[in-house]
This record gives C-alpha cells, structure tokens and sequence, in this order.
C-alpha cells in the first residue's frame, strides 16, 4: 500500500534553512533535517507541494513523522506566519453547542513586535514555557500553544491572551491553503475547552443543582446516621433532640429552596426587562415612522394652501385691472 505524504519542511542546502513545502522552489536542492540525504520537491498539478525521500531511502519524516516532529514543524510554521507578519485571524466555538462562533483574535503587527519561540515567563508564581509567542516591546502580546496529544492546562496561562492551536491540522490547512478566507487572512482555530455565556450560564445552574442535591443527600445520610443512633439509645430526650434536629433541617431546605426561588426569579425579571426593552424600542420606531408621516402630509397640505392663495389674488388682481 502506497504511503500518503506529509506536509513536513526540508533544509535548504544554499541557505540553510528550514522551508516549507508551499515556500519551496524547483531552482533549490535540499536535504532531510532527519537523515541528511537529499530529498525530492514535487510540485505538480495532481498533488500539492510536498517533499519526499527517494526509493531507496528507510526515513519516514515525510511518510510517518513522529509527533514530537509534528509538534516541532507546527511551532516552526507559526513563528515563520508571524515573522512574516501574515494576517491572522484566530476563532473558536462553543465546546458544548458548537454554534457561537468568536473571533478569539486579530493578530494586528507594529514595528517593535518580535516572536519568540520556546519562550519563558511567569504567572501565578511560577516559570512556564510558552510553544510561541508574540512580543510588544518584550510584553506578551498573545501566546500561541501547540498541541498533539497533550493540552495546556487553563490555569497555567493568562486567560484571555493566548489560544491552543492543533498541530496537525494547523500544518495541512497551511499547506493545502484551505484556511485562506476571501480577505486574504489564515483562519487559525483555537481549540480550548471554552463555552459560550448560554452554556456556561446554563452548567453554572446544573452544578448548584448537583451540589444541592449532594448536599441534601449528605444531610439525609447524616439525619438517619443519628436517627438510627438515637433509636438504639431509646431515651425521650433523644427522641425530642431528634425532633429539633429534623426542624432545624427542614428550617434549612426551606432557606435553600427560597434561594434557588430568587435565583430563578432573577432570571425571569431579567428576561422581562429585556422583552420590554425591545418593545419599547419598536414601539418608539413606529411613532417616528407616524410622526415622520404626519409632517410630510402637513408640509404638502401647506404648500396646496399657499398655492390657492397665489391663484385667488392673481383673480381679484386681473378683475381689479379691467
């Protein structure tokens, strides 16, 4: 079975750098950053831009690159977009509906800005190391991980400046050019585990509701704990004990359901005062409408008015003159 390609760079032999396939030419001769030996550029009108061993050749950095040769090409290509500052425009969706599309970021390019790759910084105390990352003035500007098979970690970057980017699909979409929209920008989507305010509103409920339910099962664990303690003890002052005890709790689910009463409560009024809102609003644009009416038919009834007026004194005027 014949091996399929894949979009991985090659050494050029005059310059010595790393090159991609969709920035490789015939007129170059290059070499496997692998195994050394020279390599083949194929560009033809069936298959895209890609290199490849000759016959003879055991390497597999062209047929099955390893994933930490995947993850390396893709930190390579990132920082070769950035360098030469190629419009980019970062998005994601929702992980839970996948309906709410966000354009993450704009990658927008001044003169001071530098990316770095590998680079150290710190947060909540402690040394990280990002794959790439784009400098201001040696500020963070945005920090771009790339991932294979293991993820970043949220709490270990800062929350709205960077973005986890897969590194398989980030090398073929680049090669294939499928991520090039209209406007000329690389499409580049960020894959964090991130939803949008509806879901994360409506499994923000879904927890209190679980921890509720936890809790009040806990309380009954505990309630028959002492129930059955007290039972075996068989004294009244237990029993009435036990009476305060299952007073005071059914004291505290009543506070607790009269808190989940206000919370959906909030709920509902905001709901309302958004519905008011917009009818207001629709309400204020169709008298405008009616108002904008009305004054046109008065300006027109005016100008009937003057015009009448001119024509019954050009008749007094003319019989006055015979």
């Amino acid at each position: 079975m014949k091996q399929k390609h894949f979009y991985m760079g090659a050494i050029d032999k005059k310059t010595n750098e790393y090159v991609f396939p969709l920035h490789a030419t015939k007129d170059n001769e290059y070499s496997c950053p692998i195994c050394k030996n020279d390599i083949i550029f194929k560009s033809g009108k069936i298959n895209r831009k890609h290199f490849s061993h000759k016959k003879q050749s055991n390497c597999s950095y062209y047929n099955n690159p390893s994933e930490s040769q995947i993850h390396k090409d893709a930190k390579r290509l990132m920082k070769k977009m950035l360098d030469d500052k190629q419009k980019l425009m970062i998005w994601r969706n929702c992980k839970c509906c996948g309906d709410d599309i966000e354009v993450l970021n704009m990658v927008k390019y001044n003169d001071k800005m530098v990316c770095r790759e590998e680079f150290s910084f710190n947060h909540n105390s402690n040394k990280r190391i990002a794959d790439v990352v784009l400098l201001d003035d040696d500020n963070i500007n945005f920090i771009f991980e790339i991932f294979k098979t293991h993820r970043t970690d949220e709490i270990n970057r800062p929350s709205d400046k960077w973005c986890e980017i897969d590194a398989e699909d980030l090398i073929i979409n680049t090669m294939e050019e499928t991520n090039r929209n209209d406007c000329d920008e690389i499409e580049i989507e960020c894959v964090r585990n991130i939803l949008c305010d509806d879901c994360e509103k409506n499994n923000k409920i879904m927890r209190e509701m679980e921890q509720h339910r936890l809790k009040l099962k806990e309380i009954e664990k505990e309630r028959y704990r002492k129930w059955r303690a007290e039972w075996e003890m068989g004294t009244e002052e237990q029993d009435r004990k036990r009476e305060r005890e299952e007073q005071e709790r059914e004291e505290r689910e009543a506070v607790e359901r009269e808190r989940q009463d206000a919370i959906w409560e909030r709920e509902r009024i905001e709901k309302e005062r958004n519905r008011k809102v917009w009818a207001d609003w629709e309400l204020g644009a169709k008298e405008r409408e009616e108002k904008m009416k009305n004054s046109f038919w008065d300006i027109k009834k005016k100008e009937e008015y003057k015009k009448d007026w001119n024509d019954w004194k050009n008749r007094e005027g003319k019989y006055r003159i015979k």
